[in-house]
């Protein structure tokens, strides 16, 4: 039931997990997998690393400078629109999540993107608790608990679509109330005992959803030199390392060699062939 980015994953029956975390309540679980190996990166360093790793590689990082249109002729992107003035390239990759379709429209090609507020809960484990709790993914109660410090649990939704559809994805806002209630009422549920969780307090954030809740991929068939990188749905920032590879090499080659990029254009839906799967998640919807 531990969530991360590794292969090592080895399922087990459900029996099996109260003796990797004693405290669970299994309730609603048949089976389990178990990642000893996974982790969680902090988002502020992961981001930090990359921008002086790209700045190594002679990329010039521009803080504060916005983005306020995309020019094209004759079907060739040209230029972007800056605050800090113009900027003429022959190729650009719009990675701005749910704003990337305000930044396409006017060139006449809309972005299916819908931008969907998340809540995290954190709380307060009782002093009873003990040690850290393992990373847990709960697919049966459509959360998951990541332990923060000594003392501390951020609780999320699993399902992309749990949230509030809220276009104004720059503004900071704090969690529903009532949405923050029923996330700790899922981890007590999952850890008995635990009914006396103090919520900590909470924060939001905005995942730019794809009809196919896949990530919308590589060059727009409209505009030559136009590639795309949104729709991640929730996942990009553990994607991220392999999309700046596979686009990096799609713009340069033309093609990919791990996996075909094609199947995740962003022409797909206008073709009529969204991405579907035999074997997606089941997450037990919630009022």
């Amino acid at each position: 039931m531990r969530e991360g980015a590794t292969d090592d994953l080895t399922a087990t029956p459900a029996c099996e997990s109260a003796a990797l975390e004693p405290r669970l309540g299994l309730d609603g679980v048949d089976a389990a997998a178990w990642e000893p190996d996974s982790g969680y990166a902090d988002p502020h360093g992961a981001t930090v690393g990359y921008a002086a790793a790209a700045r190594r590689h002679g990329a010039e990082i521009r803080i504060g400078v916005t983005v306020t249109g995309l020019r094209a002729s004759g079907g060739r992107l040209d230029r972007v629109e800056t605050s800090a003035g113009p900027i003429a390239t022959r190729a650009v990759v719009v990675a701005a999540g749910y704003r990337t379709r305000d930044l396409l429209a006017p060139l006449g090609i809309d972005v299916p993107l819908t931008p969907v507020r998340h809540d995290i809960a954190i709380v307060g484990r009782s002093a009873a608790f003990g040690g850290i709790h393992p990373v847990i993914s709960d697919r049966a109660a459509g959360s998951y608990y990541r332990p923060e410090g000594d003392t501390l649990t951020l609780i999320g939704a699993s399902s992309p679509h749990e949230g509030h559809v809220d276009p104004e994805v720059e503004r900071d806002r704090a969690p529903y109330q009532q949405d923050a209630g029923t996330l700790v009422a899922r981890f007590a549920a999952r850890f008995p005992g635990q009914d006396g969780a103090v919520l900590r307090g909470g924060y939001t954030g905005v995942y730019d959803c794809s009809p196919d809740l896949q990530p919308l991929l590589g060059p727009v068939p409209q505009i030559e030199g136009l590639h795309l990188a949104c729709g991640f749905s929730g996942h990009g920032f553990k994607l991220s390392p392999v999309i700046g590879e596979l686009l990096a090499e799609k713009i340069l080659t033309g093609t990919t060699r791990l996996v075909d990029l094609d199947l995740f254009s962003p022409a797909r839906f206008a073709a009529g062939r969204p991405i579907t799967s035999p074997h997606l998640y089941s997450v037990a919807t919630h009022g």
